[in-house]
């Protein structure tokens, strides 16, 4: 019986490791949350009031990693709607806890004509 010679390409390598280098990289460059608002000194990124209360705050990421202020929920959507940025994130504040951000998919809405919001837009 003929000897069946070593074949002379090389092992296939595991894609593991490329995985997981994938796996670290799109992790580090996903948004690590909203940053910290100057309440009282900076301007909402749609009508330019500054934005001054907490509980109705959102914020926005753009593909490019800028971020855009809120001072009210309907700003960031008439903003989402009209400005054409692509967003890489959006978060809301939680009205009950604003020092608590929410994925701005994730949130539940509410309008509500017996709360002044800061455009009145009556979402919270």
């Amino acid at each position: 019986m003929p000897e069946v010679a070593a074949s002379p390409l090389p092992r296939p390598r595991s894609p593991f490791p490329s995985i997981a280098s994938l796996c670290v990289l799109l992790t580090a460059c996903q948004p690590g949350g909203p940053r910290p608002i100057a309440f009282g000194e900076e301007p909402c990124t749609h009508c330019h009031m500054t934005v001054a209360d907490p509980r109705f705050t959102a914020e926005a990421i753009s593909s490019t990693g800028k971020t855009f202020a809120f001072d009210d929920v309907g700003c960031l959507t008439s903003w989402l709607r009209e400005s054409g940025t692509p967003i890489r994130a959006a978060w809301v504040a939680s009205f009950v806890t604003p020092a608590d951000w929410i994925p701005a998919d994730s949130a539940v809405y509410l309008t509500t004509a017996s709360l002044r919001t800061p455009m009145s837009s009556g979402l919270i």
